[in-house]
């Protein structure tokens, strides 16, 4: 995919979310890859990507969260989820971040919380760090920001989580 495609993708997404925030005067969840590169739209990915969503929607569940939309759209940049969702945010973004830490492949998952204003929800609102890099123990922002590893890395990184993944099935 091209890069203008995948930037388009995430515009529209950005927009979906306020709209259905907006809709239903409630948060709302979005669930993506962070898969580095063009190709996004691997089998594989849309496996993991399926399973990551059903990890969280129990989740959710399990701790008393319900959702009144559930929307799955493909797009440039791989397959997205929409829930939207009743709720206390911070709880919320307290469970897709224990979905993004304790499943195995957890790390390749991009969960967002909005609120029904249209704010995300950041880690940092519930005190915790920011994601780090596949590769290193910085920040994944400042590593991304300064290009500090190949996108052959990157990828090599995807595959190592995905391979050690599989080994535990």
């Amino acid at each position: 995919m091209a890069q203008e495609d995948i930037l388009e993708a995430r515009e529209r997404r950005w927009k979906h979310r306020l709209s259905l925030a907006n809709q239903f005067d409630a948060p709302v969840i979005t669930v993506t890859l962070n898969i580095p590169g063009p190709s996004k739209n691997r089998r594989k990915y849309e496996e993991i990507h399926k399973i990551l969503s059903e990890e969280l929607i129990t989740s959710l569940l399990r701790n008393g969260f319900n959702y009144l939309v559930q929307e799955k759209h493909h797009g440039a940049d791989g397959d997205e989820l929409y829930l939207v969702v009743l709720g206390d945010v911070k709880k919320i973004k307290g469970i897709t971040t224990d979905v993004e830490g304790k499943h195995p492949l957890g790390r390749l998952a991009d969960i967002d919380v909005m609120t029904n204003k249209g704010k995300i929800v950041t880690r940092q609102d519930l005190s915790l760090p920011e994601r780090c890099c596949f590769l290193c123990p910085k920040p994944v922002r400042l590593c991304r920001l300064g290009k500090s590893h190949s996108l052959k890395e990157l990828l090599q990184a995807v595959e190592k989580i995905i391979t050690n993944w599989e080994k535990q099935r």
